[in-house]
């Protein structure tokens, strides 16, 4: 006889959530963070609160992530993206040329 019957969940009520920071909880810290009303050792300190190495990683990422420009694979741009890419260099030197006169 089969241990689980076909098409019938033997967890009705679903896996069990693990408790996570709420999202909107790291939108209002970063938020205060940014426009300075965030002290910065309470934000350490509740930093530190977290015991998972692989949760303090993955803050750090996300983290990253919104400070950080997402790398470009040049094979992926479009003609009119290398043309932007090549205009705004072409200004960058010109600038560079005036400053310099």
């Amino acid at each position: 006889m089969a241990k689980f019957v076909k098409g019938v969940s033997g967890n009705p009520k679903g896996r069990p959530r693990i408790p996570k920071m709420n999202n909107e909880k790291l939108r209002d810290l970063i938020r205060e963070f940014v426009s300075g009303n965030l002290d910065i050792e309470k934000l350490q300190a509740d930093f530190d609160l977290i015991e998972k190495p692989e949760v303090k990683f993955k803050i750090r990422m996300d983290l990253l992530k919104m400070l950080l420009p997402d790398p470009v694979n040049p094979e992926k741009l479009s003609e009119e993206a290398y043309q932007q890419v090549i205009e705004y260099f072409q200004n960058k030197l010109h600038e560079q040329t005036i400053s310099k006169n």
